[in-house]
């Protein structure tokens, strides 16, 4: 639980004025809700899309890379022979 992290901090509530001690706490939305409210052109549309762009190139980049050995041929080989030579020694 968040809250029990921070049970009490005196010195960070002094620091608050009392007109925002006051204030009404804002409403709260569910973020569909926002995004779909959101203009076209808006910033937050902006960033969905940029950032639904960069996550598709991610998972594109991560793909290929999982298909991909790091090794060279060469080294592969002597890495299973390696492999073979040790376990044969237990």
């Amino acid at each position: 639980m968040l809250s029990a992290c921070a049970a009490d901090l005196p010195q960070s509530r002094d620091t608050i004025s009392q007109a925002a001690l006051d204030a009404p706490y804002p409403k709260l939305l569910p973020l569909n809700a926002l995004l779909n409210s959101a203009e076209e052109g808006s910033s937050v549309v902006d960033e969905t899309e940029e950032l639904s762009k960069r996550l598709a190139a991610l998972k594109a980049r991560a793909a290929a890379l999982r298909n991909r050995s790091v090794f060279d041929g060469a080294t592969r080989l002597k890495l299973i022979e390696a492999g073979r030579r040790n376990a044969a020694r237990l």
